[in-house]
């Protein structure tokens, strides 16, 4: 899991590299935070294909709350925060609360690996309340139509 959560860390340094920025304080900490969630999805997931240890998938299921909770800690490094991100936080988390509580009640293979298809996708919500903290609505709208792709290619193809 924690090369996983690097390889997401290090590839989204890589994209703001282009833009020559990926130094400041605010981008590292955006990109520890992405680490943090792909690191803790993919602890989670370790045993989706059997019965999963009650530990493991609440350890896993609180190292992507703390990552969330972590967007907060964003508006304090950039300048004129985007006063809406709250509410594109908000989605994230109805977004995976429901899949993962089955998860957490059951353990059930199927439902472990419902909890890991919605953690995946929404990476695409959490690149989308990372952009729009400091760039607002349009540049997080333009994240967010990745959804339209991805959902489309998740009922083709398995996530997990």
């Amino acid at each position: 899991p924690p090369v996983m959560g690097m390889c997401r860390l290090l590839n989204l340094l890589l994209g703001m590299s282009a833009l020559g920025s990926f130094t400041t304080p605010g981008n590292l900490y955006c990109a520890l935070l992405m680490g943090l969630y792909v690191t803790s999805v993919t602890f989670f997931a370790r045993s989706e294909s059997g019965e999963s240890s009650p530990w493991r998938l609440r350890l896993g299921f609180g190292g992507v709350l703390l990552a969330v909770a972590g967007l907060s800690g964003i508006p304090l490094l950039v300048r004129d925060p985007n006063p809406w991100w709250p509410a594109m936080a908000g989605v994230l988390l109805i977004r995976i609360v429901s899949p993962v509580w089955s998860a957490l009640t059951t353990r059930a293979p199927v439902d472990v690996q419902g909890a890991v298809k919605a953690f995946v996708v929404a990476i695409i919500l959490f690149d989308a309340c990372l952009v729009m903290i400091p760039r607002g609505p349009a540049a997080a709208l333009a994240v967010l139509s990745l959804l339209v792709p991805t959902v489309l290619l998740g009922r083709r193809f398995r996530v997990t």
